[in-house]
């Protein structure tokens, strides 16, 4: 599997706001894509992710 680095130049178009796990929405705990050439970035404040990439 080959991995893809986030460029260098990259910006940031959108953002979202801090969720808990009372307000993340749904559509982020289960599988799902982001569109060509757009990557997220995860900012973990407290606790832990568990990535099944």
């Amino acid at each position: 599997m080959s991995h893809l680095r986030i460029p260098a130049n990259w910006k940031v178009n959108r953002s979202t706001p801090f969720f808990t796990k009372e307000n993340v929405p749904a559509a982020l705990l289960s599988h799902h894509n982001t569109a060509a050439g757009v990557f997220g970035q995860l900012c973990v404040m407290e606790g832990t992710v568990t990535y099944y990439g």
